[in-house]
């Protein structure tokens, strides 16, 4: 699973999420804070262009190949696929904009906008 990830991060589909910005946090010591590396992700990823429908297909596609022992562990059944296919692909531009609200309002007043 982990070299299905490190594949996915690397792919074009999930530059829209930002994923090396997603490094300090993973690598972030338990004794740190979380805040800084996951603001600096959130506004990588804000700055990026959304992700489409069809990127956002091929992540959970690749995931859920790449990682099916793991999430099989976890109840989760490749028939499922398409149904979190379309739970993904609706919810993600309601949480990208919420995400992302706090950056529009950052940038509007730096640029008076």
């Amino acid at each position: 699973c982990q070299s299905a990830l490190l594949t996915i991060a690397g792919s074009p589909d999930a530059q829209c999420l930002n994923p090396t910005g997603l490094i300090p946090l993973l690598t972030t010591s338990s004794n740190t804070s979380l805040v800084t590396p996951f603001t600096n992700w959130l506004q990588g990823a804000c700055a990026q262009d959304a992700c489409t429908n069809s990127s956002l297909s091929a992540i959970v596609t690749n995931i859920t190949n790449g990682c099916g022992n793991d999430l099989a562990g976890l109840g989760f059944s490749n028939d499922s696929v398409p149904e979190v296919i379309a739970g993904i692909q609706e919810a993600y531009p309601i949480v990208r904009s919420i995400a992302c609200l706090k950056e529009f309002v950052n940038l509007s007043h730096h640029f008076g906008v």
